[in-house]
């Protein structure tokens, strides 16, 4: 029965995550297309800040809720769920107002690094601060009870809508930056309505009353704090790393490079639309059985298949963009960024150590090591802070791009090497298989 319900789940995790990434997916396209390459590369700019705001005002209560809603939910103690989400309810709204006022005064400091940036459309596309905590949170609950169906019914408000608008956009109007800021706020305001409609549709069917409250045992429990932390972080690196990557290049190089950079990162996210589903189904799973350091020496051969599954899948992807890389650019973007091919084939072998993390993070994340996590995701975001700037000046982005597969290869075997030592599993095996495909790749000759 649990099995069946975890396999019903990524069923509806995939398809929400290939509708959401397919529709943003679309989304960069048009406007990598419609664009000119600096206008794109400052858009990208102006997203990136924002999103860098909105990824903060999360503090982890998300990912938090996820796993204390799972775990509570197996001990059949409702009314601590119904007290944690009312009160963290009230803790998201107060949170995300205070990060949007948070913005509106660092602003003048941004300006003294990215003098080329339009503040008046950083103004209006930072409305964007609030309704997008508020909406996660929301999805964040329905995951907890392990309702996946609901994740689908969430992202279909959220990006295929902003698609369609755009579309509207392209051939009613005039695609500018301008108009594509008006289009971000205006589709997240619209998918905030919907996604409340969705959440009380949730709550109706789960017998929840809607409320809010501010509940200082609930809000300020120590414990509960300090593991909202280890998953902030760690949550925080994986979704801010690339506007932190596009930050550095637009600050050491100029936007026409964020917009080459960018476009490669979006097509190779394509993989994640297939690994995501597994590792956000992989963590409440975790979390709701996870009791002792033996629980995962009955999945042995589970735990082996897939993460055998996930490696040789990004290798495979890895040789599709090694041989094909080029007319996918070419097919999605033009001729244009077809020079970029390489940076596009160095990120894809990043990404193949980077599989790893699908399987390794849950195992983490969902038991009592999320400090694990934090800490190595830290030390990979220092590290490109302090060292992408050096690699960008003596090497341009060929050189960023060894510096982010050398620290997925580094974070992740570390991950490995500390997992075997904290359950009965033994992933060696894998590294050994990883490392004979990574050695097929420098076999191929350009």
């Amino acid at each position: 029965m649990l099995q069946a319900k975890v396999e019903k789940n990524i069923v509806y995790l995939l398809a929400a995550s290939c509708l959401t990434n397919l529709s943003l997916f679309s989304i960069n396209i048009i406007l990598i297309r419609y664009l000119s390459k600096k206008d794109f590369g400052v858009f990208t700019l102006l997203v990136s800040i924002v999103y860098m705001y909105i990824a903060f005002s999360e503090l982890g209560i998300s990912q938090g809720t996820i796993k204390y809603i799972s775990e509570h939910l197996t001990l059949g103690d409702l009314e601590y769920i119904r007290k944690h989400i009312r009160n963290f309810f009230f803790a998201t709204l107060i949170i995300s107002l205070v990060f949007l006022l948070f913005f509106y005064l660092s602003l003048p400091v941004w300006k003294l690094f990215y003098n080329y940036l339009p503040t008046g459309y950083a103004v209006f596309l930072a409305l964007i601060i609030f309704p997008y905590p508020v909406v996660r949170y929301w999805n964040a609950i329905t995951d907890g009870f392990q309702n996946m169906k609901y994740a689908l019914f969430f992202s279909v408000a959220r990006e295929p809508l902003k698609l369609f608008i755009l579309l509207c956009i392209t051939l009613f109007y005039h695609l500018n930056i301008r108009s594509a800021v008006i289009l971000f706020v205006v589709s997240s305001y619209i998918t905030f309505i919907f996604s409340y409609l969705i959440y009380r549709l949730f709550l109706l069917r789960a017998n929840i009353t809607f409320e809010v409250a501010m509940d200082r045992d609930i809000l300020f429990d120590k414990k509960k704090i300090r593991y909202f932390s280890y998953l902030y972080v760690s949550f925080l690196i994986f979704w801010i790393q690339p506007n932190v990557l596009y930050l550095i290049i637009g600050k050491f190089l100029n936007p026409e490079n964020v917009a080459a950079f960018s476009s490669c990162f979006i097509l190779n996210n394509i993989m994640w639309v297939f690994l995501l589903p597994v590792m956000d189904t992989l963590f409440p799973y975790i979390s709701s059985i996870y009791s002792t350091r033996s629980i995962f020496e009955g999945a042995k051969k589970k735990i082996y298949f897939v993460l055998f599954i996930v490696i040789t899948s990004a290798f495979i992807w890895v040789l599709f963009v090694y041989f094909f890389g080029y007319k996918v650019i070419a097919f999605f973007y033009g001729v244009k960024y077809i020079i970029y091919k390489n940076i596009f084939y160095l990120l894809s072998v990043s990404l193949f150590f980077d599989s790893f993390r699908t399987l390794f993070d849950p195992m983490l994340k969902g038991t009592i090591h999320a400090n694990i996590l934090l800490y190595l995701e830290l030390a990979r975001i220092i590290a490109i802070i302090i060292f992408g700037p050096v690699a960008i000046i003596y090497g341009g982005l060929p050189y960023l791009c060894y510096l982010l597969a050398s620290l997925s290869i580094v974070i992740n075997f570390i991950k490995g090497f500390l997992l075997g030592r904290l359950f009965p599993i033994n992933i060696l095996y894998f590294y050994v298989y990883a490392f004979c495909l990574f050695l097929i790749l420098f076999s191929f000759k350009d």
